[in-house]
């Protein structure tokens, strides 16, 4: 071997040494986001200690500082495998079988290596024999394996064996985004591995040590693969332990709206959705949902999808949201998809409970208002009479008083079911409060208002109403009015009218229907 050559292979492993300072350098940043990122801090600074060290090997010649500059080495050798094995495991998702007693355990073997190799010029368990071997130009250390040697490299192919392992039932398990994240992790880890292969079977042809060279080629698809897939940024494991585990659905798409991921929870929202349609466009996945598919398009948003499942109608609130990186560059777009079915429900309860009286379920007296507002204008439009009808039962406060409020519910229940009986769907029934009743007849005259409120007093007349054992009978007393200039019409002057009406039929003796007059 040239000296030259020799020069050039110690270049190269400074070199390395300085790639793999730098790289854990720059993984110590990441090293929050996810635990093979600190694990990889140590790998490559071991990398280096072991590269350097190398390099200062070739360059001593007397025995002492060769053997000084080897112990150096062995912190980084030692360390690797079982460095390389927790990467792994921790990408792969095999760490949750590891506690940390058996983690502790895997650097048994590199302790005891170390301790060995430290003490060697006292045994021979490590080395069986140390020499220098003196070339015309350079002097190499010739070694001899011990005993312990083999089990240390028999302890670093195994580990090196098992995390292969790991890495490709990750691959296997992985969706297609991700699968070159681990792939460039495979190549990574197979190319130390063929490197201490290439050098135990050819370190007689070839004396110096290659590993770190083929280190040196790993470093680099680490640092390709890291700024290439943001390899510690956008993380499957973190897909797998959080996003599945959500009972929100969750999607994520490209920029150019292409379906990267989804969890569980998306798939049972939309039950086509299957592994198959990552790397579709969302057009072809939310082709019959257009708001959607504008809302995503925008970037940002809020929409609510209505889905019919087996005739149960469901809601969901979704919201897109754009993802961006640590220079606030866009790389992605999110689309939570929240159940909110329960939630519908109860607000659209509330609402009806809001325009309903809650003992007879006629409209409330606000909800009546309303509504009978918005008829009013509309009469006017179509110049309709509208007319009103307000019924009061007669003493109803000893109804009360003999039988008790819970029969005095039950009577204004009934009463309810009388007026609603007497009325056209499109008419309006409403409580105005204690035992007074509302109804608004749209096109309607006062003669023609006046036949459906007789009809209704003499239904409550003639109608005893049976309450458990007793039967009760009541009248009532309305007040009728009609709206006399379309123009000038408006609920409340209608509600005055009808309850001066109401007040003459009081005064005329109760259950009788009097007209308002026309003023």
């Amino acid at each position: 071997m040239e000296v030259e050559v020799l020069l050039g292979y110690i270049i190269i492993l400074f070199i390395t040494a300085t790639i793999t300072l730098i790289l854990s350098l720059y993984t110590y940043q990441y090293r929050s986001n996810h635990n093979a990122a600190s694990l990889l801090v140590y790998l490559f600074l071991g990398i280096s200690i072991y590269s350097s060290a190398y390099a200062m090997e070739l360059l001593v010649n007397d025995l002492q500082d060769m053997m000084l500059c080897s112990h150096l080495e062995y912190i980084g050798i030692s360390s690797m495998p079982v460095l390389w094995f927790l990467i792994a495991a921790s990408y792969s998702e095999f760490d949750r079988y590891l506690s940390r007693p058996i983690k502790g355990t895997l650097f048994l073997i590199p302790l005891l290596t170390l301790l060995f190799h430290f003490t060697s010029n006292y045994h021979n368990f490590f080395y069986a024999s140390v020499t220098i071997i003196n070339k015309s130009n350079y002097t190499l250390m010739a070694t001899e394996p011990g005993p312990w040697y083999y089990v240390h490299v028999v302890y670093l192919m195994v580990l090196m064996f098992i995390s292969t392992i790991m890495l490709i039932t990750k691959w296997y398990k992985d969706r297609k985004p991700y699968r070159s994240q681990t792939i460039s992790l495979l190549v990574a880890s197979m190319i130390p591995w063929a490197g201490m292969v290439f050098y135990h079977l050819f370190r007689e042809k070839w004396p110096l040590d290659t590993v770190p060279l083929f280190f040196a080629i790993a470093s680099l698809i680490f640092l390709w693969s890291a700024r290439q897939y943001r390899l510690f940024d956008l993380v499957p494991v973190a897909r797998e332990q959080v996003i599945d585990s959500m009972r929100d659905g969750v999607m994520v798409f490209d920029n150019r709206n292409r379906l990267l991921d989804f969890n569980r929870a998306a798939a049972s929202v939309f039950s086509s959705l299957n592994s198959q349609d990552i790397g579709k466009r969302a057009s072809e996945i939310f082709g019959s949902f257009p708001e959607l598919l504008s809302q995503l398009s925008k970037g940002s948003g809020e929409y609510e999808l209505f889905i019919d499942e087996s005739g149960s109608y469901h809601t969901y609130s979704c919201r897109v949201f754009p993802i961006t990186n640590s220079y606030g560059q866009l790389i992605a777009k999110a689309l939570s998809i929240i159940d909110v079915t329960v939630q519908a429900q109860m607000m659209s309860e509330l609402r009806r409970l809001a325009t309903i009286d809650s003992l007879t379920e006629a409209s409330s007296r606000r909800h009546f208002m309303e509504q009978s507002s918005l008829s009013i204008k509309q009469a006017k439009i179509k110049e309709q009479q509208v007319a009103l009808i307000l019924l009061d039962i007669d003493h109803f406060k000893q109804v009360n008083d003999t039988f008790g409020h819970q029969v005095g519910d039950c009577t204004l229940k009934a009463i309810t079911e009388i007026c609603r009986d007497n009325i056209r769907p499109d008419d309006l029934l409403g409580r105005y409060g204690g035992e007074e009743f509302m109804i608004l007849l749209m096109d309607t005259s006062l003669d023609e208002a006046t036949l459906v409120a007789e009809r209704i007093r003499c239904k409550v007349a003639t109608t005893p109403i049976k309450i458990n054992d007793n039967l009760i009978s009541v009248t009532a007393s309305m007040g009728v009015a009609v709206t006399d200039s379309v123009s000038e019409a408006d609920i409340e002057a209608l509600l005055r009218k009808a309850d001066q009406a109401l007040y003459k039929a009081k005064a005329a003796g109760r259950n009788t229907v009097i007209q308002a007059s026309s003023d």
